[in-house]
């Protein structure tokens, strides 16, 4: 009897679904899955098949991949961006859902969002915070301490 079981589970897997690796539609979402035994395919999105009881149909490796595409894609959402430039270092940054009005200055202080700022404009950032800080030191320099001017001096020709 052990001998047929096998046998029988050969031909009649667990799961009835599996991921169509060729026809993954990553921008808008849509996965096709294939029947076993048949030629038929199934499109379904993510939100569809964690809501729905499809989920259990599916081969657990296949819903591994899934959710990894999904988590990537949530990182890429979670990321943000330079918007708008103001005055006085002041940036407005935004990502899919947040927006936020804040200062070169406090977005160096917080590690949280460094980490989560495009690096190209989190370059950027302290670049010009480096500058604007860099032109206040060489203010304060030249109020504490007016440049000397040289006297004219004569020059004499030594022969």
């Amino acid at each position: 009897m052990d001998f047929f079981d096998k046998i029988k589970h050969i031909f009649n897997p667990k799961y009835s679904y599996t991921l169509d690796y060729s026809a993954i539609n990553i921008k808008t979402g849509i996965y096709t899955f294939k029947e076993y035994g048949t030629h038929s395919y199934i499109k379904k999105s993510y939100k569809q098949i964690i809501e729905s009881n499809f989920i259990y149909l599916i081969n657990p490796k296949d819903i591994i991949y899934i959710s990894k595409i999904e988590e990537k894609k949530a990182m890429q959402n979670d990321i943000y961006f330079i918007t708008e430039e103001r005055r006085d270092g002041i940036y407005k940054i935004s990502n899919n859902t947040d927006m936020l009005l804040i200062s070169g200055k406090d977005i160096l202080k917080n590690n949280e969002l460094i980490n989560k700022i495009n690096n190209g404009d989190m370059s950027k950032i302290a670049y010009l915070e480096g500058i604007h800080a860099g032109r206040e030191i060489s203010e304060a320099l030249m109020k504490k301490t007016p440049l000397k001017m040289k006297k004219n001096n004569i020059l004499q020709i030594i022969k």
